[in-house]
């Protein structure tokens, strides 16, 4: 899994990108859904993939999300380790996660985003699926479902309470740009 690309989906922790740095490895992003994230590895072909709900695709085994190939992984790494998995996890960096849906309609939905891609450079934003946003240790990813009629946000900060600070930011903003619709 050395010096190649790995690919993960947009939604995935950081954590994957501490990780991969490890390996002299990059991680490729792809949208947000396990067939992206197969399709982007085949592209680049990538020793191993990942989504955010913690889903490993090694195409060694298959091309699919598969629970038992990380288990094994994680077995595989504690046998060649004389840590235990708490230990081994102490040695990551800790990061935090908030998730939120809301059901917004469309325009309100197109009007957040133009208001933080307007606020913000180029060069933090990712349209790869929706609106990523990533500054100073922090992100946050828009997005509308595929699967149910519902905008999700989720977020990664390294401080839970700047976590929040951002989640606030957002559903104030939201309210702003509704009431203003009114």
């Amino acid at each position: 899994i050395k010096e190649c690309d790995w690919s993960s989906d947009v939604c995935s922790s950081d954590l994957v990108e501490d990780i991969a740095a490890k390996y002299n490895a990059a991680v490729v992003r792809s949208k947000v859904g396990e067939i992206n994230v197969v399709q982007k590895m085949k592209e680049i072909n990538s020793p191993v993939g990942g989504e955010g709900s913690g889903g490993v695709i090694l195409p060694d085994v298959h091309y699919g999300r598969d629970a038992l190939v990380g288990v094994t992984l994680i077995m595989q790494m504690l046998s060649e380790n004389d840590k235990s998995i708490g230990k081994l996890k102490k040695e990551l960096p800790e990061y935090f996660i908030m998730k939120k849906k809301i059901q917004i309609s469309g325009t309100v939905y197109g009007n957040l985003i133009k208001k933080i891609t307007s606020e913000n450079s180029e060069k933090y934003l990712s349209f790869i699926d929706g609106l990523k946003l990533s500054k100073n240790g922090w992100w946050i990813h828009i997005r509308k479902s595929r699967t149910e009629p519902v905008v999700r946000i989720i977020g990664e900060s390294k401080s839970r309470k700047k976590l929040k600070e951002i989640f606030d930011d957002i559903e104030k903003t939201i309210k702003a740009i509704k009431d203003s619709a009114e």
